[in-house]
């Protein structure tokens, strides 16, 4: 099943209780900017971590330990990044 079609499905199962109960609509609301401000405190942690690692690669380019933090830290958001970091790591364990 598409991204897309589950959207519709939980769209259409949210406007059918709504019809049925509208007191209970806050709630939703509620529930839709829980989402959304959990979703930016990962996108900013990850942004920190990011940001954390090129620093130390920058400033410590030889340094066992930048290589350290950069794969700790492209391990840890490896499926949720824009571009795709396994040749990289896969080349860095390699060289440990």
């Amino acid at each position: 099943m598409s991204q897309e079609s589950d959207r519709d499905q939980i769209k259409q199962l949210i406007v059918g209780y709504i019809k049925k109960d509208p007191e209970f609509a806050p709630h939703i609301v509620d529930a839709c900017s829980l989402g959304v401000g959990l979703a930016l405190r990962e996108e900013r942690e990850k942004s920190a971590d990011l940001e954390c690692a090129l620093c130390a690669l920058a400033t410590n380019k030889k340094s066992e330990w930048a290589h350290d933090v950069l794969r700790q830290k492209l391990e840890k958001w490896k499926d949720r990044l824009a571009l795709r970091w396994d040749w990289f790591l896969d080349r860095m364990k390699k060289a440990a």
